[in-house]
This record gives structure tokens, C-alpha cells and sequence, in this order.
């Protein structure tokens, strides 16, 4: 994946494979805009929801299914089945469940949010058919005589013309440990 922090704006040929085939009509995608729209309903979906629906959404994703969030429309004509999925494989130690989720979630909502409303320009991690949204949510849990901290992150995935799948997903979080962290452990 590439960074990009320059332009909130992407084109369909960047999240879609290269065949080699005739060009297709370009699809101006404005990824800060998607992004401000799923934050939007994520908030709503998880953290202002009753804790009981907010919780079987949860169970949905956790248990690997993308599940449908309705459609998004693109341009006047555009539109694309809007799909929910989670990816918890990275996830460091025990105790995952709605609460952690909601905890990390919750921090990243809040950083995204904040971005946002200082109007402060938001990195977007570009790939073939998808953006990482280069902006963490990061939850600590303290566990007899260790903490672990799990990090995640939001993605866009665009595996076909007629889908989007918003992916959120808690990646290994020692690959952001400090070096400073490491030598003081030793």
C-alpha cells in the first residue's frame, strides 16, 4: 500500500484491478466524504445504539459474516451494496468481546471526529482494490501482571463494481511498539 495525505479524492481505476482492458469510466470516489458517512453510521450502529441490538451486530461480524448496511450512491447513478466486516485475527490476547470492541471503536470514532472537525487532513493508505484509513483506534486492557494494548483500524475495500465493504480490523500492535519500549524492557 502507498500513503496518500494529499487528496481525500480517489478514481475507480485506483481500487479496481488493472486488466488491461479498454478504460472504463471514471468514478470520483471523495474518501473523505465516505469516511465521515461511516463513522456516521458506525456511531450510530455501536456506540449510540441500545447495547443489546449494538451487540448483535457485533456477534454478525465477529462471527465472519459481511453484513449488509444498505446502499451508498455515487455521483448521480452509481450505487454499491454497503456491507459491514470484521477482521479480529490479529487481536493480541484474551478477552475479546463487545466491550473491547466497542472500546477501541469508540477511540477511533473520537480520533476520526476530531480530524474532522479541526479540518486537519486525514492519511489514506491506497491499494488495489482498497484504503486504509491510516488513523488508529487503540484499546488498553490490564491483565494480572501485563497489559495488552490492541490497535484498530478502518478500511475501505472495493473487491467489485457493485460492492464496498467497510472493513474494520485490529491489526498486531507490536509492530507500533517504540523501539524506546523495547530497550526498556531489557
Amino acid at each position: 500500500m502507498s500513503e496518500d495525505n494529499t487528496n481525500p479524492e480517489t478514481d475507480a481505476e485506483s481500487v479496481q484491478e488493472n486488466t488491461g482492458a479498454p478504460a472504463k469510466a471514471q468514478l470520483n470516489i471523495n474518501l473523505a466524504e465516505v469516511l465521515d458517512i461511516s463513522a456516521g453510521i458506525l456511531n450510530t450502529a455501536f456506540i449510540k445504539a441500545p447495547k443489546d441490538k449494538a451487540k448483535l451486530l457485533f456477534k454478525e461480524i465477529k462471527g465472519g459474516k459481511h453484513y449488509p448496511m444498505g446502499n451508498l450512491t455515487f455521483g448521480k447513478t452509481h450505487t454499491v451494496d454497503y456491507k459491514l466486516a470484521l477482521d479480529y485475527s490479529e487481536f493480541v490476547g484474551p478477552g475479546f468481546n463487545f466491550d473491547v470492541f466497542q472500546a477501541a471503536l469508540f477511540n477511533l470514532l473520537q480520533r476520526v471526529h476530531e480530524k474532522m472537525k479541526a479540518k486537519e487532513q486525514i492519511d489514506f493508505l491506497t491499494g488495489e482494490k482498497g484504503v486504509v484509513i491510516n488513523m488508529p483506534g487503540v484499546v488498553h486492557l490490564a491483565h494480572k501482571d501485563e497489559e495488552q494494548y490492541n490497535v484498530l483500524f478502518m478500511a475501505l475495500d472495493f473487491p467489485a463494481p457493485t460492492e464496498f465493504i467497510l472493513r474494520l480490523m485490529f491489526v498486531d500492535p507490536e509492530q507500533f511498539r517504540r523501539t524506546d519500549d523495547a530497550d526498556a524492557e531489557s
